[in-house]
């Protein structure tokens, strides 16, 4: 939900996935946008370039919770691929995105969305500020 009561502010409604913490990854959580970036879409056509394809107001969601995945050293954020093929039915893929000093590796993930699954509470809302 978002709620910009003319102060300027966003607040975005999102999953908080407890997960524990493995070797050398320091996450607590994993934040989980869920249907919110439903038209967002994520492709990745090869391996030197990606595609971002959203509206205005996805744009400025994803911006926030970008600034909130850069600024929390034990948050990671999750957008999940839409159920849709994107736009040219093109392949579409999740995005995960974390703090380099979170230690999390590509290897990593399926391990914690496992885990993280089993866990979810809902969260309150979260933005920048």
């Amino acid at each position: 939900m978002v709620d910009e009561g003319g102060n300027g502010r966003m607040r975005l409604q999102v999953t908080t996935r407890p997960v524990a913490a493995g070797a050398g990854v320091h996450l607590a959580r994993v934040l989980d946008t869920g249907p919110m970036l439903r038209d967002t879409f994520f492709h990745p056509p090869d391996p030197h370039v990606a595609f971002l394809y959203a509206s205005r107001a996805d744009l400025l969601r994803l911006g926030a919770l970008f600034r909130l995945a850069a600024t929390s050293p034990h948050s990671a954020l999750h957008v999940p691929a839409p159920p849709d093929p994107g736009p040219m039915n093109a392949r579409t893929t999740p995005l995960l995105v974390a703090r380099e000093d979170t230690g999390l590796r590509p290897s990593d993930w399926p391990a914690l969305r496992r885990t993280a699954r089993r866990t979810a509470t809902p969260g309150g809302g979260a933005g920048p500020g």
